[in-house]
């Protein structure tokens, strides 16, 4: 295991398993709100951000190195561990979506994301074929 640095923080990379970020309309300032860095850490809420980066430099370093990460792909203003993702769902009625994550030690994070980006991950899994 290895700390990755971004700036003033260190963060143990391999225990990260989500990145979410907000848009902004201005093109000069892509995204001006913070990364929220979900990761699995001891006693911590796993269903909600471990961390918020709100330093423009941190916030994009940590995209940029996620983004570069083979395991993590990029759905909508959302970088997602898709190795670690065991469940993508959307309520009946459509108006809810959880991401649920597959941890180490049999332990899992749910997720809660809108539909339409529940959509798009679920459009990116190929649908399964009957066995012939």
């Amino acid at each position: 295991m290895a700390l990755v640095r971004f700036g003033d923080i260190a963060v143990e990379w391999s225990r990260v398993y989500a990145l979410v970020r907000s848009f902004a309309t201005d093109e000069e300032h892509p995204f001006t709100e913070p990364v929220e860095v979900y990761a699995d850490f001891p006693d911590a809420d796993l269903s909600k951000p471990f961390i918020r980066l709100s330093v423009p430099a941190h916030r994009n370093a940590i995209w940029a190195y996620a983004k570069d990460d083979g395991r993590f792909t990029e759905f909508d203003g959302v970088l997602l561990d898709m190795s670690r993702v065991g469940i993508v769902a959307r309520t009946e009625d459509g108006k809810q979506a959880n991401v649920m994550f597959l941890l180490p030690d049999g332990r899992s994070a749910t997720v809660r994301v809108t539909p339409d980006l529940a959509g798009l991950i679920l459009a990116s899994i190929s649908t399964a074929r009957r066995p012939a």
